[in-house]
């Protein structure tokens, strides 16, 4: 009974842990999950670890043993699917996505991105729910976070170099939410077009609640992604100051998750580009295989196979003609010499793709020698990054132009 007092106690306060978001409807157990919603498969490990006397969480302790009962027995919390059980979202009122990503928004708030789903700033007691999550993230663990509460001062003597952490008055914290109601089927493609915005719109996690408008008791939690833990504790986030997003910025976030949703068949290679480019997130930018992974993308939406009877139809040249041709079309300029050291458009991108190549076949490259003029590796995945996002945006405008260019 202590144990379930206990764990009625870290479920009011919205407390995540293990190996996924305590889920307790009944307030006498918990659920642990590894899905985003509340899955647990019959048979699997996780399931011995259900405790407490709440009735759901026996229920499905039986189904997983015998393979009856759960759904049966409560059909108004689960239903279950090829194996599982998953909680019926009718239960969920409303929700909240908060924002990973440190930012500044200048502009008036709330504003809507889609209908629906409103950024704001996190309310008091979101923010209370928010820091209690963030520290069972930091749990045991010898890491930092972002400063969403404070500005950051860097005080450099000679070859050493001091961080100061200064604290903001509360009215400028930077504890920014996505709410949503009734679910979240659409939260993440926002999350995946908001990517392209200037500095990238990322989440954290979601929080679940009973009622509309973010309120009554909370009924789950989505665990924090190992890619965005792993970016946001890093120290190039945790020593940075906020970036400005503008809310005409965050406007843009309407317009292309229509277009996402709404591409048509025949120019699938357009949203194809979208999601891999969301994928390439769970690589760390100081990976040399995000290099390889972002000219994939380039040359997805860029070129055709090579045809073997032309000298000049080659991967290489068709990238450095095209990218050359589209970067005058961009909505935001991304142009090399804001990077690179001074060179031409076209040498710095046979130069980009030849540091592409070189780390395909297992080479080195030499960034004091041959590949002096890209300075190093997170400039050059700083620009290719900034490309994917400005060339998937024009894609999305002018599928059928870019369908009809990959073919010249």
């Amino acid at each position: 009974m202590r144990d379930a007092e206990a764990d009625r106690a870290r479920g009011a306060r919205g407390a995540v842990g293990g190996e996924g978001a305590r889920f307790d409807p009944c307030g006498f157990g918990r659920i642990n999950h590894s899905a985003a919603f509340c899955a647990i498969h019959g048979g699997a490990p996780r399931v011995a670890r259900l405790r407490g006397r709440c009735p759901i969480a026996g229920s499905i302790r039986r189904s997983c043993e015998d393979g009856t009962g759960g759904e049966a027995e409560h059909p108004a919390l689960f239903h279950r699917v090829r194996g599982y059980f998953l909680i019926r979202t009718q239960m969920l009122k409303s929700g909240l996505a908060f924002v990973a990503s440190h930012i500044q928004v200048d502009g008036d708030l709330p504003t809507t991105l889609i209908p629906g789903h409103v950024f704001r700033r996190a309310r008091d007691e979101e923010i209370v729910l928010i820091q209690e999550q963030l520290r069972q993230s930091m749990r045991g663990q010898f890491y930092q976070w972002v400063h969403y509460e404070a500005t950051i001062r860097e005080e450099r003597r000679g070859t050493s170099t001091t961080f100061h952490v200064e604290s903001l008055p509360r009215d400028q914290w930077k504890y920014w939410v996505v709410a949503f109601e009734p679910n979240n089927h659409t939260i993440h493609e926002i999350e995946t077009v908001g990517l392209l915005l200037p500095t990238d719109l990322e989440f954290a996690f979601q929080i679940y609640f009973s009622e509309p408008a973010q309120s009554g008791e909370i009924r789950g939690m989505q665990v924090m992604p190992l890619h965005i833990f792993e970016k946001y504790s890093s120290y190039d986030c945790v020593f940075a100051n906020a970036t400005s997003l503008t809310t005409q910025q965050l406007a843009t976030i309407s317009e292309l998750w229509r277009l996402y949703k709404n591409m048509p068949t025949d120019f699938s290679f357009v949203a194809s580009a979208l999601d891999n480019f969301s994928a390439l997130r769970r690589v760390p930018l100081q990976a040399s295989l995000s290099v390889v992974g972002l000219f994939s993308i380039i040359e997805s939406l860029t070129t055709h196979a090579p045809r073997l009877t032309e000298t000049l139809d080659s991967i290489n040249h068709q990238i450095t003609n095209k990218i050359i041709l589209l970067q005058k079309r961009y909505a935001r300029p991304v142009t090399p010499d804001q990077y690179f050291l001074s060179s031409t458009e076209e040498k710095i991108w046979k130069k980009l793709y030849g540091y592409r190549s070189s780390i395909a076949h297992g080479s080195i490259a030499n960034f004091n020698a041959e590949y002096q003029v890209l300075r190093d590796h997170s400039t050059v995945v700083r620009f290719l990054r900034d490309n994917v996002k400005e060339l998937i945006i024009f894609a999305l405008r002018n599928s059928e132009f870019l369908s009809d260019l990959r073919r010249c």
